[in-house]
């Protein structure tokens, strides 16, 4: 039976054209994306950040030994400008803003009294990441593209960035490592003779690596498939992808979706009504139809209650430009654990 979802395998015929780099033409490159955050705060030397509760705590781990982190109470489906509103900022802050999923529109960050970085990872081409008015926007590109690693830094004003960081051993070995993990699976899901379990050990080995990756430029590899691959395409598809699969709204399930359309939707976003049918739902996924969502993320128990509450009740399902042809399987399988769910 055909898997989705997890990472990507190695893909080699994918659409060339427009490329991401010639979207962002000024910008630094990175081994991923928290260090792109990292370089920003080490080169600002601000006092305090103001983090939303709702986020990846991978990253707040990398830059807890930097700055000192506040929490405001930010999550997919809270009014973030409010909740902006009334932050005590202080002079030394720095606020970082998330587009969860790609939901978001356009955010003004005008009257933003400190400077603002955005995080456009989920994505990367939508209406508020190319007509933003934050000082700093940054990204990381292996949560969307078929990329060992990748992370990306620019200022949509124009202001100073840091030096170009330098290429790391650290790095490389892992780049290795991640390519060889994503061949393998490519070959796996085409039928070869290939243990499911050496690759997912090399990939969970090289994610923790990034935890620890000093700061490392991009690799050549990731570097020249970015260069090459159709951005504007890849995300099309997706947008195509998802479309198709969130029609299947129902009394189990409440789908997640974008304020507007010039908004690309990072992936399907399922809701459910508490943790535990979540729970089935998702044990019906993997291990009865082999589709892997994803949870994001797991959101520490000091945190607003919104948040946490989000974070045990969803789930993120892949639908990017890979299953372009198998829709109608992936639709039938979600909408089949849905109602096995229902029936335990």
């Amino acid at each position: 039976m055909k898997e989705y979802g997890s990472d990507f395998s190695f893909i080699e015929n994918f659409p060339k054209g427009i490329s991401f780099k010639q979207l962002y033409d000024k910008s630094i490159y990175y081994a991923c994306g928290r260090h792109a955050l990292v370089s920003l705060i080490i080169n600002n030397q601000w006092k305090r950040i103001w983090m939303p509760s709702y986020f990846c705590y991978e990253v707040n781990d990398a830059i807890n030994n930097l700055i000192k982190i506040e929490y405001y109470d930010d999550y997919p489906l809270s009014n973030d400008n409010r909740k902006i509103s009334v932050i005590p900022f202080k002079k030394g802050d720095v606020l970082l803003r998330m587009n969860y999923f790609g939901t978001r529109e356009f955010r003004d960050e005008s009257l933003v009294p400190v400077p603002v970085i955005e995080d456009h990872s989920h994505d990367l081409i939508g209406g508020w990441a190319k007509n933003s008015n934050a000082d700093w926007c940054y990204a990381s590109l292996r949560k969307t593209l078929p990329l060992s690693e990748g992370g990306v830094l620019w200022s949509p004003k124009s202001l100073s960035l840091p030096d170009n960081p330098i290429q790391t051993k650290e790095n490389l070995s892992l780049v290795e490592k991640r390519f060889e993990a994503m061949r393998l699976k490519s070959e796996y899901l085409a039928g070869e003779n290939v243990s499911k379990e050496l690759f997912r050990s090399l990939y969970i080995s090289t994610e923790k690596e990034f935890e620890s990756l000093p700061l490392s430029q991009i690799s050549t590899d990731s570097w020249s498939l970015l260069n090459e691959l159709d951005i504007r395409d890849w995300y099309q598809k997706k947008q195509d992808n998802w479309k198709y699969l969130s029609d299947i709204e129902n009394e189990d399930v409440k789908i997640i979706t974008p304020e507007n359309q010039k908004c690309n939707m990072f992936s399907l976003i399922l809701m459910f009504a508490n943790n535990k049918e979540r729970e089935r739902v998702r044990e019906i996924l993997i291990n009865r139809l082999n589709i892997y969502p994803a949870i994001l993320w797991n959101v520490p128990n000091f945190q607003y209650p919104s948040s946490i509450d989000f974070s045990e009740t969803m789930l993120s399902i892949h639908c990017d430009a890979r299953y372009y042809n198998d829709l109608e399987d992936l639709r039938q399988r979600i909408i089949t654990a849905i109602y096995l769910a229902r029936e335990k």
